[in-house]
């Protein structure tokens, strides 16, 4: 049970809160509203809410902002002129002005259940090993084919109770079921990692599991804590849906990897090469030709990287015999750079 003084403290500046709830917002209008209600319904209280705008068009900031003059627990972010947006800028704005000893991410559009926040922080506290503690997720929506899909993924994080290394999974590079809106991390493990990157997909989180996990294990608990909502406008739901897509979603993962976690990088490699080998096996064609060449490639016939190698080293003009061209030098590590995940 939480007292007076409790929630009165998550407002004072000279009197941290225990968690900082970092929702960034981009025309969340028709959801914003229960996400901020799901906050305020926690069985704890002292938590401060960073709202952070990313230059809505809609109604979602007058919402927000009506929140937070009602709860001095809330504090709203709206976006400066000139600022870059994107929502992994918006979320490292929020981390930024976090004050709280642990940060909980919270999408827009998503619900916390109401002992998310209290359960998380036992775990933490009971784990000190541990930098990032994740729950299972309830997926929900009106297009059931979709919620199914997106349920089957974050299902995979298993329904027991663990504690374990993120990044030394077999596949940390090739599946993420551990979802944003369920994530609860320790404040201090964020220091000198920069959540924003320039991005096509929105896997930013995915690559900063993989940072903290250089930092600490992860604790997972197996109750479904948060309600992750699938819509037209779910970046999740439509990479699952979209093999391409998903595809060169991987590719651009792997390339943040090698630039900002060095330990990873060979690993990333690897799989970049995967990741191209499976785009042109979605492609499909057993030719590609390009003006008055044609690259040979039997996508089906060969392993990933085998199929790879043939895409880039292996050149027939018509009507001559295949001339084998050597492979591109590999990109050699990066040297006398800032060490830090950036």
């Amino acid at each position: 049970m939480t007292t007076e003084a409790e929630v009165l403290s998550a407002g004072d500046p000279a009197h941290p809160p225990t968690v900082s709830v970092v929702v960034p917002m981009y025309n969340a209008a028709r959801f914003i509203e229960q996400c901020v209600a799901s906050v305020q319904a926690q069985t704890v209280s002292d938590w401060e809410l960073l709202i952070v705008d990313d230059g809505s068009t809609d109604e979602s900031l007058a919402i927000a902002t009506r929140f937070a003059d009602q709860d001095a627990r809330l504090r709203v972010l709206p976006v400066q002129p000139g600022t870059p947006r994107g929502v992994s800028r918006a979320r490292q704005r929020g981390v930024d002005r976090a004050r709280g000893e642990f940060v909980a991410f919270l999408d827009a559009d998503d619900v916390f259940f109401p002992e998310k926040i209290e359960r998380q922080v036992s775990a933490l506290r009971n784990q000190p090993e541990c930098v990032l503690c994740h729950t299972a997720v309830l997926a929900k929506g009106n297009d059931s084919e979709h919620v199914t899909l997106q349920q089957a993924h974050f299902d995979t994080a298993g329904s027991r109770t663990r504690t374990y290394t993120f990044h030394t999974r077999a596949d940390a590079l090739r599946r993420n079921p551990v979802c944003n809106s369920s994530v609860m991390v320790r404040r201090k493990a964020l220091q000198n990692i920069r959540l924003a990157m320039p991005q096509l997909f929105q896997y930013e989180d995915w690559v900063l599991w993989l940072a903290l996990s250089q930092r600490g294990k992860f604790h997972y608990l197996p109750e479904p804590l948060v309600a992750y909502r699938v819509h037209e406008n779910s970046a999740t739901s439509r990479l699952l849906a979209e093999p391409l897509r998903e595809v060169y979603s991987r590719i651009e993962l792997c390339a943040a990897v090698m630039a900002r976690i060095p330990n990873l990088r060979e690993r990333a490699r690897q799989e970049l090469e995967c990741a191209v080998a499976d785009a042109v096996q979605i492609y499909g064609e057993e030719e590609l030709v390009t003006g008055d060449t044609a690259i040979q490639v039997h996508p089906r016939r060969s392993r990933p990287w085998i199929r790879l190698r043939r895409l880039l080293g292996k050149i027939r003009r018509p009507g001559g015999r295949p001339e084998t061209r050597p492979l591109p030098p590999q990109p050699a590590a990066l040297e006398g750079t800032d060490r830090r995940v950036a």
